[in-house]
Formats: C-alpha cells, structure tokens, sequence
C-alpha cells in the first residue's frame, strides 16, 4: 500500500473506533466532531433521531450538542422539504470548514506517526484497527 492511501486508511478506521459520547459524559470535541462527519457523509435528509441512533445517544443529549453547534455557527435546523412536520440538520459552510480542518490535522498527525514508526508498523497498527472494528461488530451482534 503507498504511504497516503496508508495514512488515509488510517485515519478512517481511527475514526470508525471512537467511541461516541455517552449520556452524561462530557467529550464536547467527540461528539461534535461525529456530527459534522455524519453530516459531510449524509446521503440525503438527517433528522435529530437518525443522530441519535448512530451516536448512540439520547434525544436530549443530541439537542445539547446541537444547540451548541448552532450557536457556533457549524449547522442549521430546517424544516424538511418532504415532510414540513419534521425538522433536518444541515451543514454551514463553516461547519464545512471545520470539517475540512479537522481532517487536515488528523491526516497530519497520522502523516507524523508514519514517519515515526515507519510503513511497516503503520500497516500493522491498521491491521489492528480493522481487527478491532470487526471485534465491536461482532461483539454487538451477539448481545
């Protein structure tokens, strides 16, 4: 594998293991930045509850997070074009932006710990990364 599609690889299966933030925990940073990515990723319409499950949280807790990140300017509330009853959460262009910036440093960092360890041990922490995401799968099908 060449060293960027290795550092991308990375950084995607270091961001499929985050644990999403629990009711009651206070990881501000986590659970924003796994809005913004389910956002950036959204095919279609996302709803508060569609957050919910895949956060694993709360509808009050996701109501904190997304009052926090509209006073922030990173998303907006709209009323859904094809259900006028129901209310979608968008991307701001600087929720974009934000995005955009946290993966640029997280591809950096991975970029560093590359050079540290070298290619050779960087391909192995993603065998341990993919076999780690498999375990949780796995793990939560057979509760």
């Amino acid at each position: 594998m060449d060293k960027e599609s290795l550092i991308r690889s990375i950084c995607d299966a270091d961001h499929k293991r985050r644990k999403p933030v629990k009711d009651g925990e206070h990881r501000e940073d986590n659970s924003i930045g796994k809005v913004l990515r389910i956002l950036n990723n959204a095919q279609g319409e996302v709803h508060p509850t569609d957050l919910c499950q895949k956060l694993e949280v709360t509808t009050p807790r996701i109501t904190v997070i997304l009052n926090d990140m509209e006073e922030k300017g990173l998303i907006e509330r709209k009323i859904s074009k094809e259900d006028r009853r129901k209310i979608i959460v968008v991307l701001t262009e600087k929720g974009r932006e934000s995005v955009n910036s946290r993966r640029k440093r997280s591809e950096e960092y991975v970029r560093a710990l590359v050079e540290k360890v070298g290619i050779d041990d960087a391909e192995a922490y993603l065998r341990v990364l993919i076999a780690e995401d498999e375990l949780r799968k796995e793990l939560s099908n057979n509760k």
